[in-house]
């Protein structure tokens, strides 16, 4: 739908068809729309805002006359009060394989059950298959979904948690902003 040609250039990450089932809350139909292209609602001041994940440069800081950082997506050791903890569950997360289903315009808008990997990965855990599944709810294209799996495999393998405690400045945070952290004890530098 929308190409202007039939070719791999033209696809996009989030061309899509939903077929939306009446039957359920509009909120739940609403995240499932928004769960195809990494977005969140937010509940801020009374009113729900937008946001969807993009690539952005990290945060910088920002000084003020008396050179006291005032960004609170700019956080360093100083604003981080009592313990940090950091969570690595990468090894123990990482897939190099998803097995999908997609809905195929091709079958009526039935299910086609496809698989995913990345051969590098695969190769980095020995050839040992570490599989995992995806829902896409509203993918019903082949290239879309390809795209849409490699961002899933790179995210299984890249993914930390860590936990801090903030002063005031934490109420600034908004969820799903990107933040910068500089951490000397973890080597974190922006």
């Amino acid at each position: 739908m929308g190409w202007e040609h039939h070719h791999q250039r033209e696809v996009t990450r989030h061309q899509t068809n939903f077929i939306l089932d009446t039957g359920k809350p509009v909120f739940q139909n609403i995240n499932a729309l928004l769960s195809h292209f990494n977005g969140q609602l937010s509940y801020e001041n009374g009113k729900y805002v937008l946001t969807v994940e993009t690539q952005e440069t990290a945060p910088t800081v920002s000084l003020n006359s008396s050179q006291e950082n005032t960004n609170p997506y700019y956080i360093n050791e100083t604003d981080i009060i009592g313990n940090i903890q950091l969570v690595d569950n990468s090894q123990s997360q990482a897939k190099n394989t998803i097995k999908a289903s997609l809905a195929d315009p091709q079958l009526g808008y039935s299910t086609r059950s496809v698989t995913f990997f990345n051969s590098d990965f695969l190769k980095a855990d020995r050839n040992v298959v570490k599989t995992g599944s995806f829902p896409y709810t509203g993918i019903t294209n082949y290239y879309s979904a390809r795209i849409n799996t490699e961002k899933e495999l790179f995210q299984t393998r890249f993914s930390k948690e860590v936990s801090f405690t903030l002063g005031p400045r934490g109420i600034l945070l908004r969820p799903g902003q990107v933040i910068s952290m500089n951490y000397t004890p973890f080597g974190w530098t922006n």
